[in-house]
């Protein structure tokens, strides 16, 4: 099964360099953009995008009068974010152990990662979003009948989510669908 080990090594070196044009703007992403730019239409402070990897989505946070931080494992990816954005706070994090004081952050974002990495390792990370958050977070994951596709996505059990997301705090407040059938984005609200 896929871990966070293994999902770190993969953005590094030449994947790092060139993540950028192979991940061109698609449908998928597309979408992503459309989901964030609803549920943070009406926000305001600060935003924790982790994992930031190459900043595709700061110009977004930017253009909503966000402030963001970005955190990554990923000193390569974080350096071409640093290249398209100079202006951009961007700090070495792990999901799992973010080095941030509890409710530091208003947002954070989290889109993509949390179908690369196993079933607890994801319950780890919504915790952790839920520690550094005190307004809400956003992210993507798919849910259902766990499963590894392909080597590279996993699909997390339904109910071992919601029990993730109580335990943190967090209530799901809205979801988009960004590929059927399993596919979403979700903004949860903290419960204080």
């Amino acid at each position: 099964m896929l871990n966070a080990a293994i999902t770190r090594q993969t953005y590094f070196g030449e994947k790092a360099r060139v993540y950028d044009a192979k991940n061109t703007e698609t449908d998928k992403r597309s979408r992503e953009a459309a989901a964030l730019r609803e549920f943070l239409i009406d926000a305001s402070g600060t935003v924790l995008d982790i994992p930031v990897g190459t900043g595709h989505f700061i110009p977004l946070y930017g253009a909503l009068g966000l402030n963001v931080i970005g955190m990554d494992v990923s000193i390569e990816m974080m350096d071409q974010a640093k290249v398209k954005i100079p202006e951009v706070d961007l700090r070495y994090g792990d999901i799992l152990q973010i080095p941030l004081p509890d409710l530091a952050i208003e947002i954070s974002v989290c889109i993509r990662l949390l179908s690369l990495i196993d079933t607890d390792e994801m319950v780890l990370a919504v915790k952790e979003l839920g520690r550094v958050t005190s307004q809400f977070v956003i992210f993507s994951l798919k849910v259902g009948k766990e499963k590894v596709i392909k080597n590279r996505s996993i699909t997390h059990p339904i109910t071992v989510f919601r029990d993730a997301l109580s335990e943190a705090s967090l209530a799901i407040e809205n979801m988009r669908i960004v590929r059927e059938p399993d596919f979403l984005i979700y903004k949860a609200v903290k419960c204080l």
